[in-house]
């Protein structure tokens, strides 16, 4: 009779627990993942390519990454791979690249980790490449600009410097300071 009493006990205490963890409320489960860490997002693309008009329908420039990972929280989107391309007034374009970068509330982009600036012409040959660490864009003002070392090149000389501002607009680049020039002389046939 012990033995019996014995048994309905455990099979109580089994159904209790069983019970207990098919009605247990969440906000009490025991997690598996850590706390949410800041670089969490909320949605991703993949193969992105987001286009900005001016109040004119122009089109001013266009967004290119691999791989976007948006926070909404954050207002941040992190670019893998981003790309920028403004169209030039007379012809070509500007290519600005670099490993990765962020897109902040939709107005800045901050490229990150050795950034390549490239002048090209309609042919598609690079004329002048500019090279900097790190460079922010105002999407808005069409305007980029960086703290850090700059190098410019093209065929006819190479200049450095630190600090940059471009106006896309304008097409107007200029170094804030310790400039250094290098020319290079035509090779005479």
């Amino acid at each position: 009779m012990n033995r019996l009493k014995l048994n309905r006990w455990l099979i109580s205490l089994l159904a209790i627990i069983m019970l207990g963890l098919v009605f247990w409320p969440d906000d009490y489960a025991p997690s598996n993942q850590e706390n949410v860490s800041s670089s969490e997002f909320d949605y991703f693309m993949e193969d992105v390519v987001i286009h900005q008009f001016n109040s004119n329908g122009e089109p001013t420039n266009k967004l290119i990454a691999k791989r976007m990972e948006h926070s909404i929280e954050q207002s941040t989107s992190k670019l893998s791979n981003p790309k920028i391309v403004y169209g030039k007034s007379d012809s070509g374009e500007w290519q600005i690249s670099s490993e990765k970068g962020e897109l902040l509330d939709g107005k800045i982009v901050k490229l990150i980790n050795q950034v390549n600036i490239e002048d090209r012409l309609i042919n598609k040959q690079t004329e002048t490449s500019i090279t900097t660490k790190n460079l922010s864009i105002d999407l808005e003002k069409n305007i980029a600009f960086t703290e850090n070392l700059v190098s410019i090149k093209n065929p006819h000389f190479q200049t450095k410097g630190t600090g940059m501002e471009i106006n896309f607009d304008q097409e107007i680049i200029q170094l804030k300071s310790n400039v250094k020039t290098e020319i290079y002389q035509n090779k005479a046939n």
